[in-house]
């Protein structure tokens, strides 16, 4: 659930009082969402989802939305709002740039958690994989924009299975990503995961984790033909995404996994994120 609070345009409103705000969603418009998160009033990514958002505009031939050029006064109203909403620990950011008959215009919501780093929740996951192919030549397959309908199609097959993710394949059959996540797996002192080439989602906290594996003198190899047999040989396998954290991978079908290397890299990301 969101926070009582939101920014519109710059200026913190509030839902129960101003819902007329949210009008201009039902205009004819074109939506760019950024997920941010955020720990302590810190946020450690936002200067490389600056550079995300910047590079999106760009490839969709966007007009500049005013918002996303002066990262100054969006990085201070963002603390204004975790500060309003008493989010003291930890949170998402969500982000709507909005382009639409009138200009343009920016939301932000603020959902707040009780974790106090960037945490692995829950107790893991198991996972299936998708029927469904990505494509790794699709240019825009790395954005979320471009895989959220996807995502959001494939959320409803697994409603009421006893899988909560599923792991997705490009059309040569090597691994992508999860559903909203980036994909990891493990072999002795090796960290894989999905290259670029593969079409995969990217989002600043890949390159994160791939760091902090470093760190750990882990070995990193980004494949472009990590397939479903690969995989079979692997010891560990986890999610990471800001909106969920890390999430260890259980299993997927009926392949089980281990996480020791898991919870050191977990230990060392937030070292990098600056949460000690």
């Amino acid at each position: 659930m969101f926070s009582r609070y939101f920014i519109h345009n710059g200026i913190i409103s509030d839902f129960e009082k101003e819902t007329g705000n949210l009008l201009p969603l039902l205009d004819n418009i074109f939506k760019l969402t950024e997920t941010i998160w955020f720990c302590h009033n810190n946020l450690p990514l936002f200067e490389k989802h600056i550079i995300s958002l910047q590079e999106k505009t760009r490839l969709l031939k966007l007009s500049k939305h005013p918002f996303i050029d002066d990262q100054k006064e969006l990085l201070r109203v963002s603390k204004r709002l975790i500060n309003k909403n008493k989010a003291f620990q930890s949170g998402i950011l969500k982000y709507f740039f909005v382009w639409n008959t009138a200009g343009t215009e920016i939301y932000i919501t603020c959902s707040p958690n009780d974790e106090k780093h960037f945490a692995i929740s829950g107790n893991g996951v198991l996972c299936s994989y998708a029927e469904n192919v990505k494509y790794s030549e699709n240019p825009m397959g790395s954005l979320c924009l471009m895989n959220e309908i996807l995502w959001e199609s494939l959320k409803l097959q697994i409603k009421d299975s006893r899988n909560q993710n599923l792991i997705l394949t490009n059309e040569e059959n090597a691994i992508t990503e999860a559903l909203e996540s980036n994909v990891f797996f493990i072999k002795d002192d090796i960290l894989y995961s999905p290259s670029v080439h593969t079409g995969c989602y990217l989002d600043p906290i890949r390159n994160y984790v791939l760091e902090a594996a470093k760190k750990l003198q882990m070995n990193i190899e980004e494949r472009s033909n990590l397939t479903k047999e690969a995989v079979l040989e692997m010891n560990e396998a986890f999610l990471a995404a800001e909106a969920l954290g890390m999430q260890r991978i259980i299993g997927i079908n009926n392949k089980r996994y281990i996480h020791i290397q898991t919870e050191l890299i977990n230990t060392e990301l937030n070292k990098l994120l600056g949460i000690v």
